[in-house]
């Protein structure tokens, strides 16, 4: 025991926890095994520590660590109530980042002074590499890619998630002009022109991937932008007319951008049979919307407790194959996180899910900066379109940023954006 304490104490600590967030941004890009991998290294960081009572300590006393914590329970907990213990056991091994990233951001908050904009700027690096590599490969293979636009497929992206790529270069953008308004970057050539090229080329990217979510979060994140410069620093006729360039942007860019304007007129085809009430298979917008409805018939059939996670796939396939227009489809879990945790966890999964991810807005010096308000916007537009906290990277991402943001953020709290 005494060996292990004398490793422990000269283990380096700061170099481990800075590899593990890098670790967690790379991730993102690159393999789940990564994303687990530093998940795990992160935690034991903090937990292999001399000082490990003092982390537990700030882990109880931080209200919302505590929620975090909460949510992993009530999916544990769902386990009493669900029949299919395998797929219950599945899910909740998925949701071990809401303990291991809080746990081990306890040791990041109190030992990384001065790190703050290293933190987003690394980030921001991490993405744009993954954005010309992705770029590059549609440069090679443009012809084919092109058509396979046309046909509601996206461009090939990191881990074939071109949804949650897509949300992590609009955030990287989202970031980069964060920094860009912050004195210190001003001040410092090289970051001010390197976070400039950055921005470009992310913005660039986000459009060409053509993916609603990230789209709506830049454009979403721009128009709060816009309303601090209205209200907080005056200026309304400045403020409406970025609102006119904001919308002009948009036009332009779904006129001019080929595979945004193939994804526009595909989107619009994809409603025009939703209308017409035709689910068909492949069909990716009417299958999310047809998920959602049933996920929600499928709540409100199983009130207050829900279905339990380990049972919530064969609710939904029973109900699939009890409506005749939808038995030959491909059954699919609700694209709503919301409704996803309401009809799987039941009514106290959902007050705490909400809780949990929006706890910033319960603090004065957090929820009127526009990091925060972006952020959260990227939250609930995911949330409201995808079960993105069932996928890997869509829980890394959120509780990653979750954990992070505070302590971007500690240095600037008395004066936010």
């Amino acid at each position: 025991m005494r060996i292990l304490l004398i490793v422990i104490q000269y283990l380096p600590h700061r170099l481990i926890a800075a590899l593990a967030i890098a670790g967690l941004m790379v991730g993102l890009v690159t393999t789940r095994v990564v994303l687990s991998v530093a998940s795990i290294t992160i935690a034991c960081n903090a937990l292999l520590h001399p000082n490990v009572g003092m982390h537990f300590r700030a882990w109880y006393s931080d209200k919302g660590k505590m929620l975090f914590t909460l949510l992993f329970v009530v999916y544990l907990l769902s386990g009493l109530y669900s029949s299919n213990i395998p797929a219950w056991w599945s899910n909740t091994q998925n949701k071990l980042p809401l303990l291991a990233i809080p746990f081990g951001f306890t040791y990041v908050e109190s030992r990384f002074k001065g790190w703050h904009y290293i933190w987003l700027f690394i980030y921001i690096l991490v993405m744009t590499i993954a954005g010309i590599t992705i770029m590059g490969n549609y440069a090679l293979h443009y012809a084919a890619i092109t058509e396979s636009i046309r046909s509601g497929n996206a461009i090939p992206t990191p881990m074939n998630d071109h949804i949650r790529f897509s949300t992590s270069l609009a955030f990287s953008c989202i970031a980069a002009v964060y920094l860009l308004g912050k004195a210190t970057v001003q001040s410092n050539r090289w970051w001010r022109i390197t976070l400039i090229i950055a921005l470009i080329v992310q913005l660039v990217i986000v459009h060409f991937l053509a993916v609603r979510s990230g789209l709506a979060t830049i454009y979403g994140a721009g128009m709060l932008l816009v309303f601090h410069t209205m209200f907080r620093r005056g200026g309304m006729w400045k403020g409406l007319l970025s609102i006119g360039l904001l919308l002009s942007a948009m036009v332009l860019a779904v006129i001019l951008i080929k595979p945004l304007n193939n994804k526009y007129k595909y989107f619009k085809y994809e409603w025009e049979l939703i209308i017409a009430g035709e689910y068909k298979e492949g069909h990716s917008d009417a299958q999310r919307l047809l998920s959602t409805l049933y996920g929600w018939e499928v709540a409100e059939d199983n009130l207050p407790w829900g279905t339990g996670t380990g049972d919530i796939r064969e609710a939904m396939t029973e109900h699939y194959r009890t409506h005749p227009s939808t038995e030959t489809l491909t059954p699919e879990l609700p694209h709503n996180q919301f409704v996803y945790t309401l009809a799987a966890t039941g009514i106290a999964g959902l007050l705490v899910l909400i809780m949990a991810f929006f706890y910033p807005l319960t603090q004065t010096s957090m929820r009127k900066d526009w990091l925060v308000q972006s952020f959260l916007l990227l939250l609930f537009i995911s949330f409201m379109t995808e079960h993105a906290l069932q996928i890997q990277i869509g829980m890394t991402f959120s509780m990653l940023f979750s954990c992070l943001l505070p302590v971007v953020l500690r240095p600037d709290q008395k004066k936010a954006l």
